[in-house]
């Protein structure tokens, strides 16, 4: 068992951007926050949700998504146990994807933050 690289990507606050990899059916991911400066002088946070193909349809609802997850950028990995739910297991849904979004957090004053992104790794 190893970790699998699904990409890196640098959050924008205006944009939900994918990861460029496939997890398949995986439950266990590391999500890292890496960047050139301190990253504890980061003061934004990320959004982070799961992707569902909604079905072949081209509508308007193209995709399905989870509740998202409110993340803040630590030194440290962050561990996440995303499990697919028993129904969709079994009827062989798996997620299509996984996005994140920069939250800027409102401050009054000029302040700036280092450069950041994040990488995403699936256990298989």
């Amino acid at each position: 068992m190893v970790w699998q690289s699904l990409g890196s990507v640098i959050p924008e606050s205006v944009l939900w951007l994918p990861f460029p990899g496939n997890a398949g059916d995986g439950t266990v991911f590391r999500l890292q926050f890496i960047s050139g400066g301190n990253i504890e002088n980061v003061f934004s946070s990320l959004w982070f949700r799961r992707i569902w193909q909604a079905g072949t349809s081209t509508s308007f609802r193209e995709k399905e998504v989870e509740p998202v997850q409110k993340l803040y950028p630590q030194p440290h990995s962050l561990i996440l146990w995303l499990p697919i739910p028993p129904a969709l297991s079994v009827a062989g849904i798996s997620p299509v994807g996984y996005e994140v979004r920069k939250n800027l957090w409102s401050r009054k004053g000029n302040y700036s933050e280092p450069n950041w992104y994040v990488n995403l790794d699936v256990f298989v």
